[in-house]
């Protein structure tokens, strides 16, 4: 949202995103439609401060803690659902402290969650835009107490 907190439907803003403390990469793509795509590779494993600003403020929660894990080391590959009620359109993914794996699904605007074993656990979401509802589930993270927030694309917001 602008600074009358409307929609954004144009680019512009300057947007950055910056990482605390460690050494890596960040890269940030305006889509020219009041949307902005973010991405951080940071070169160090453990727990890093993401900051995310606008015209050089921090946005309502930044800068965020995100566990960084080098899943290298898992050594298998990870196996997901994809028919007989599986997932359609995978997009994000992230695993929790716990090793549960959280993957979103764009064309189920669902979110499915998997075990260190491969078995689902839990789905949650459907169409919508009310309260735990979504509509185009793109990004998802959990937080240092493995809440889980989605970015619900199409509905501008994260949940």
């Amino acid at each position: 949202k602008d600074d009358n907190g409307d929609h954004c439907t144009r680019g512009g803003s300057k947007v950055s995103v910056q990482l605390e403390g460690v050494a890596g990469t960040t890269q940030v793509r305006d889509n020219m439609d009041g949307s902005y795509v973010a991405s951080f590779v940071p070169q160090e494993v453990g727990e890093v401060k993401l900051s995310v600003l606008v015209n050089g403020e921090h946005i309502n929660g930044s800068p965020y803690s995100v566990l960084v894990r080098d899943y290298r080391l898992l050594n298998k590959p990870i196996k997901l659902l994809n028919n007989n009620g599986g997932m359609v359109g995978p997009w994000g993914i992230a695993v929790s402290r716990n090793d549960i794996l959280a993957v979103t699904d764009f064309s189920k605007h669902g979110v499915y969650m998997f075990d260190k074993d491969d078995r689902l656990v839990t789905t949650f979401g459907r169409k919508g835009s009310g309260k735990g509802e979504l509509d185009v589930p793109a990004g998802v993270a959990f937080d240092a107490h493995d809440h889980v927030y989605v970015a619900d694309y199409d509905n501008n917001r994260i949940q």
